[in-house]
């Protein structure tokens, strides 16, 4: 049998858990927004036990993460492995195409991947993304320019917002 490897950590906007394996991440999600459902669906789609115990990819995971936070790091490296309809995948990989410090709204991710007219379809795919921040749903705002809403808190994705502006504002000075 397969496993998911089960971590949790702290971070400076909160503690969150991971799943991983060999190959790459499979969920990481803030812990006060844990739901044992998403654990269920991850642990049901990819039919693999999950087990409590650190392994190379979550220290990965844990490294970039905080070197992310820290705003020295731009882009991940660790695989991201998901699993969903077909809409669904395409949204979850042109989130992975908004450049790091930009912002798209749900229309214009919409008439990235052929669908300008889909903008609720592609915020119920971003509330389906496992994968916080890896995966950066964060980046996507409403068409008004207001930060809309985030699985993990709107004041965590201000804060992941306003960490990737100030880093772009200070390479540009």
């Amino acid at each position: 049998m397969s496993y998911l490897y089960k971590s949790t950590f702290e971070t400076p906007i909160g503690t969150m858990t991971s799943l991983v394996a060999e190959d790459g991440i499979y969920f990481l999600q803030f812990a006060d927004s844990l739901t044992s459902k998403q654990i269920e669906r991850v642990q049901k789609h990819f039919q693999r036990k999950i087990i409590e115990k650190d392994h190379s990819m979550n220290l990965k995971v844990k490294q970039e993460l905080c070197e992310y936070l820290e705003g020295t790091r731009t882009e991940f490296t660790i695989p991201t492995i998901m699993k969903g309809t077909v809409f669904q995948t395409k949204v979850w990989q042109a989130l992975k195409n908004i450049p790091y410090g930009t912002t798209l709204d749900y229309q214009g991710l919409g008439k990235e991947i052929g669908y300008p007219n889909a903008s609720r379809a592609i915020g119920n795919a971003n509330s389906s993304n496992l994968i916080m921040i890896l995966i950066p749903c964060h980046r996507v705002i409403r068409s008004d320019g207001s930060i809309g809403g985030y699985a993990g808190g709107v004041s965590r994705k201000q804060y992941l917002l306003t960490l990737e502006e100030n880093y772009i504002v200070s390479k540009n000075h």
